[in-house]
Order: C-alpha cells, then sequence, then structure tokens
C-alpha cells in the first residue's frame, strides 16, 4: 500500500485489549499507524506493548519476539526440555478462575476508528459517485480522497480516509461498494489507530 505509506502511515498487526463502557474490547487486526506513533518504529523480529492509564500515561515494551535468532532460541530451548523429559503437562482445574469468565465483550461493530478504504476498481464515469454515495447512505464522512490510475489497461486505485465511525458502518459500506459494478474484490479496508 505505497498510497498509504506516502501519506504517513505504516502498517502493523495490533492486538489490543481495552475497556469500553466498563466492557473489554478485545481485537486483532491489521492496521495503519501514524509514522509516529510509539508503536510505527517496531520492526523486524520485535514486539512491543503499549500501555496506556490515566495515572502512568504511556509506555512501550519492547523485545525480540519471533524471528530470527529469538525464535530459534525459543525452538532449541523447547526441543532441549523435550529431549530432557521435562514436559509439563497443564491441567485445566490448575489455573485460577478466570474473572473475564462471564464478562460480555463490547461488541466490534460499535468500535469506533478512522478507516482507511482502498478501492480497485474498472475506470468509468460515476464510480466516484458509487463510492460517495454509499459512505453517505452509511452515515460516513470522507476526510480526504485519492486516486491512482497510471495505465488504462490496468485496474484504477482508490483510496479514501474517513472521519471516526463504527467499525459495523464500516464493514457494511465497504461491503456494500466492492458488491458494486467494477469493484474488485481485491479491495480493502484498514483501521487507522
Amino acid at each position: 500500500e505505497a498510497f498509504a505509506r506516502f501519506s504517513g502511515f505504516v502498517f502493523k498487526l495490533l492486538a489490543e485489549a481495552k475497556l469500553v463502557e466498563d466492557q473489554p474490547a478485545v481485537t486483532v487486526f491489521p492496521a495503519l499507524l501514524d509514522r509516529n506513533h510509539p508503536l510505527a518504529s517496531v520492526r523486524d523480529e520485535y514486539n512491543a506493548v503499549l500501555l496506556e492509564s490515566d495515572f502512568l500515561g504511556s509506555s512501550v515494551y519492547q523485545g525480540r519476539g519471533a524471528g530470527g535468532q529469538a525464535t530459534a532460541s525459543s525452538v532449541a530451548s523447547d526441543l532441549g526440555d523435550l529431549l530432557k523429559g521435562i514436559v509439563v503437562k497443564w491441567k485445566t482445574d490448575s489455573f485460577p478462575s478466570n474473572p473475564f469468565d462471564r464478562t460480555e465483550l463490547f461488541p466490534v461493530e460499535e468500535l469506533v476508528y478512522r478507516y482507511f478504504f482502498h478501492f480497485v476498481t474498472d475506470n468509468y464515469p460515476g464510480i466516484w459517485a458509487t463510492v460517495t454515495t454509499l459512505l453517505a447512505e452509511n452515515n460516513i464522512n470522507i476526510e480526504s480522497v485519492q486516486q491512482k490510475w497510471l495505465d488504462p489497461s490496468r485496474p484504477s486505485n482508490l483510496f479514501v480516509l474517513v472521519d471516526p465511525v463504527k467499525e459495523g458502518q464500516a464493514r457494511r459500506a465497504f461491503e456494500m461498494i466492492v458488491s458494486s459494478k467494477g469493484f474488485s474484490n481485491d479491495s480493502n479496508f484498514y483501521r487507522i489507530v
């Protein structure tokens, strides 16, 4: 997604856990981060955790988590344990009770984010009208747009950034748009964090 990078964003796979209206909201998703976001500089085999709290503010914890030597070291350690016969069997009753057992998760469809839509489409009159009409029908306001179309024999790329909306609104609008004439299944949309 060259346009995303050009626009000042980087792609990251995020796992997010937060409280929304006193309910836990837990999701894993590909996202666009502003290049100045504390997690934007995490690269290669490194993983990071960003903690945000009213009391402490923001803090980032980073370390090797996957790939290269980190994975090789972990695999070698596991094999060594197996060879020594040190295999731990977990019993379901050995874990403390989960305080969230009966806690209902906050619905993902209700989470609010800005979104980046990338539509791959044929280039013909009215294609933008389809996008703007269906976004408006879902009460989604456009923040910025750009179209990249360099070769008449290839599909066009439409990029749309929108104001914060609920996940359900964004997903519904996206599905309506890509099911319209001239839109490719190669289209996608991402949360902006």
